[in-house]
């Protein structure tokens, strides 16, 4: 690995996340997403992005399992890849 591609972060409200680190850090949205279960922002950190994930369903809830998992132990298929951007 020669350099960092994304970094995901879940947040509570993408909105506020979004101004928060672009007025704080000068990150740039890149692309932003509506998967249905959750909102995503891509911000440019210089050499690699942050993803910002907002869930739209109760964190650690898992709807197909009626309990309680991670939120990363779903695997989401993205149509566009962080590796992709121009």
């Amino acid at each position: 690995m020669n350099e960092l591609d994304h970094v995901g972060l879940y947040v509570k409200d993408l909105a506020k996340s979004v101004v928060f680190y672009g007025e704080i850090f000068g990150f740039e949205v890149v692309r932003t997403m509506d998967l249905g279960e959750a909102k995503i922002a891509f911000l440019d950190i210089g050499g690699g992005l942050l993803e910002l994930i907002q869930p739209l369903r109760a964190p650690g809830l898992h709807p197909k399992a009626g309990g309680t998992t991670p939120p990363t132990a779903s695997t989401t298929t993205m149509p566009w890849s962080p590796s992709s951007r121009a």
